[in-house]
């Protein structure tokens, strides 16, 4: 086949219609142009026509290529071939007429659809080329902000053998720990060697317990650098990788001046504090003592009063623990002079004067010291006879040495034990002391106090009691709010199901097609790996949701709300389940409502626990009617009172609530359903809920009614 010339014409840019030629001439040389804008050369392109030419001399070429004749005519060609592909056009000229057969002209076709792969081949490398041109200039900047930043980024790694690695630390460990990052890789023990080492081992257990758990590690800590001491803090939630290995990526903080700065404002607060104090007379103790039910006020308030109104200098308070027959120390206070660490002794005739400046010092090395009731201990035996008791000197086997490990300090000393009861039940044990020489002082002080330990009794029993009630109060309201979790977790798990299945499909789809090695356009393989995306999407809102409802729901915060989406969010989530057990949910909303103050989240949780209430007494029916579909439940909202008030109506048909009873149902623990159904505080929880917006909840009952038998009724103003 004679040449004259073979020309490649690449398209470099559509929109300008620019073209970069590679010509190749018949005697070995390639004549290359820059790219450069080719009207006509566009125009041929754009047909994505073949050009075939057999005589140029005789036939003219066709309209838009008269501009190239003359050169035809200098090159004396007389036959052209032209075919243009997606990326340019290929383009052999020859001298001689009639030059090219159809066979020719079939191999010049297959060439330009090699071409056309090739060249997208090309322009992949060089997209591919400058993206990872742009990485690389992305990769320095990240090096230097991880190196000049006030911390160390790092990449913690825990194994399933339970081995510490550290796959990548930034360049500024070298300046903070004088350790170069390849040390670090190498040796990891060589950065936990600087860790303070009574702060290393909370370290590793925060490590190892966020591994296990897969909760966000926190740590703050020391460590030994060549700075000095200086005060860290990391955290980092973690990952678990294919391997079953542990991930933590995170910034390690330098925090010590602000750690000092806290140190400091503590000190500076109990100072402060202390100074506030105001001596009390006895008899205003009790009256403070008696005014708040919170267990930890009442012992504070007892003990430091007893100090502060210049009673005794030094303080000890056991409290019984029946359930478990002990007795543990929980509060130890002494009065000091001029903050001193060792406190000098103080006589009892000067703790009231008003030249003695006094400091009340809290002796951790007794707190939570426990002895069993029925112990040789001289504070057990008090609690257990209910009767006060004296120790006069070291000897005495009852006596605890860890308030006095030295004997000389006991010298000329007497420790008294009170009990304070209700009722000859032993509540408490107050300790203090004096000097032998002031025994008969201190017992008349003891006297003055009994007024007040009666009472202090009473307080301790009530605030004792007030604590059980709170921990069950708070132990049932989380039971419940784990109960509504757990209606959510029944939904989303139909929730992820669904998009899982598609991801699933997807997936085999597009293995099967590389191993049978399918054709697959590009735009084929980007619409499957979009699917898989959108669907990863809709479960990681679902999962979202659920967790921000965790977090959420039952704070005080409020802020406008679409009670719409709330009623969507809802309801899509038990929608599911109630379809499982063949209820129908309507819902019928007034288009255009307006917003209302509220916590999203929290009336989430109202409306779920309606809606279980719903279900369980609509599935009541059953009991009577099997063989009949269930009536549906119905959710629907509109406005009153001129758009002021927005209402959200429950509604089912099921058994009702009967009238001697329907009062009660907002009382807390009250409730119709097994135990293993409620804990009779959910309506009581929804009702303060709706109360806490500005709303009111409402129950509107009629038993055996063919419209509804029971009707829950939220109202609640709208934003202002």
């Amino acid at each position: 086949m004679p040449l004259a010339t073979l020309a490649i014409h690449r398209l470099t840019n559509e929109k300008r219609g620019c073209f970069q030629t590679f010509r190749y001439l018949p005697n070995g040389t390639i004549d290359t142009t820059k790219a450069q804008k080719r009207p006509t050369l566009f125009r041929l392109w754009q047909n994505q026509t073949p050009t075939i030419m057999t005589d140029l001399q005789k036939d003219k070429p066709q309209e838009g290529l008269t501009a190239l004749n003359a050169r035809f005519n200098q090159l004396k060609l007389n036959s052209l071939v032209d075919f243009p592909f997606a990326n340019g056009i290929l383009s052999v000229h020859s001298v001689i007429p009639n030059a090219f057969s159809q066979a020719n002209i079939q191999v010049l076709s297959e060439i330009s659809h090699l071409l056309a792969m090739a060249l997208t081949r090309i322009n992949d490398l060089e997209r591919i080329e400058t993206q990872m041109e742009a990485l690389t200039d992305s990769s320095q900047r990240l090096r230097n902000i991880t190196t000049n930043m006030p911390g160390i980024v790092y990449q913690f790694m825990w194994s399933d053998k339970q081995e510490l690695s550290i796959p990548f630390i930034s360049d500024s460990c070298t300046h903070l720990t004088g350790l170069t990052p390849e040390t670090i890789y190498q040796n990891p023990h060589a950065l936990l060697a600087k860790i303070y080492e009574p702060d290393r081992e909370s370290f590793m257990d925060s490590i190892a317990h966020s591994a296990q758990h897969l909760t966000t590690w926190h740590w703050e800590g020391r460590a030994n650098l060549p700075q000095g001491e200086r005060w860290f803090r990391a955290s980092s939630i973690p990952l678990k990788n294919d391997v079953g290995s542990v991930i933590w990526n995170g910034l390690l903080i330098d925090i010590t001046q602000e750690h000092h700065a806290q140190v400091k404002e503590i000190q500076q607060t109990q100072i402060i504090h202390r100074h506030k104090q105001l001596l009390q007379a006895v008899d205003r103790l009790a009256q403070t003592v008696l005014s708040s039910l919170n267990l930890d006020h009442v012992l504070d308030t007892l003990s430091k009063s007893v100090l502060e109104a210049g009673i005794f200098q030094s303080l000890m308070l056991a409290l019984v623990d029946e359930p478990n027959q002990c007795i543990e120390v929980v509060r130890s206070f002494q009065l000091v002079k001029d903050k001193k660490e060792t406190p000098s002794f103080i006589h009892l005739t000067d703790l009231s004067s008003k030249q003695q400046k006094l400091h009340i010092q809290t002796d951790n090395g007794v707190l939570g010291l426990r002895y069993a009731l029925n112990a040789s201990n001289i504070t057990a035996e008090t609690a257990r006879t209910g009767k006060m008791q004296m120790v006069e000197t070291y000897d005495d086997n009852r006596l605890d040495r860890n308030f006095d490990k030295n004997p000389e300090d006991w010298q000329n000393k007497v420790a008294y034990f009170m009990p304070i009861k209700q009722n000859n039940r032993v509540l408490a044990v107050l300790a203090t002391g004096s000097t032998a020489d002031e025994k008969e002082e201190a017992l008349q002080r003891i006297a003055i106090l009994e007024p007040l330990l009666n009472t202090a009794a009473i307080a301790i029993a009530h605030a004792q009691l007030y604590r059980e009630l709170e921990n069950q109060r708070v132990l049932s309201t989380r039971t419940d709010r784990l109960r509504s979790l757990g209606q959510m977790a029944t939904g989303m798990a139909h929730e992820l199901n669904q998009p899982l299945q598609g991801i699933r499909g997807t997936a085999e789809v597009l293995l099967i097609g590389a191993n049978r090695q399918w054709k697959m356009t590009d735009k084929e393989f980007q619409d499957h790996l979009h699917f898989i995306i959108d669907q990863a999407d809709r479960m990681n809102h679902t999962i979202d949701h659920v967790r921000i409802f965790a977090r959420e729901a039952g704070k005080p915060e409020h802020y406008p709300v679409d009670v719409q989406d709330v009623i969507v969010a809802t309801t899509k989530l038990l929608l599911s389940q109630f379809q499982s057990r063949g209820l129908d949910l309507n819902i019928k909303t007034e288009p255009h409502l307006p917003q209302v103050m509220a916590n999203p989240f929290s009336l989430e949780e109202v409306l779920i626990n309606l809606l279980i209430n719903a279900r369980d007494a609509t599935e009541d029916l059953r009991l009577n009617a099997t063989d009949h579909p269930l009536p549906p439940i119905c959710i629907s909202t509109y406005t009153k009172h001129i758009h002021k008030t927005i209402c959200i109506d429950i509604c089912d048909q099921g058994v009702g609530i009967p009238e001697n009873i329907a009062d009660q149902i907002f009382d807390p623990f009250f409730t119709t359903k097994s135990p293993d159904k409620g804990t009779g505080l959910g309506l009581a929880i929804s009702k303060s809920i709706i109360e806490e917006f500005g709303g009111e909840l409402q129950l509107k009952s009629n038993p055996g009614h063919h419209h509804f038998a029971h009707l829950f009724l939220i109202q609640t103003p709208v934003e202002r």
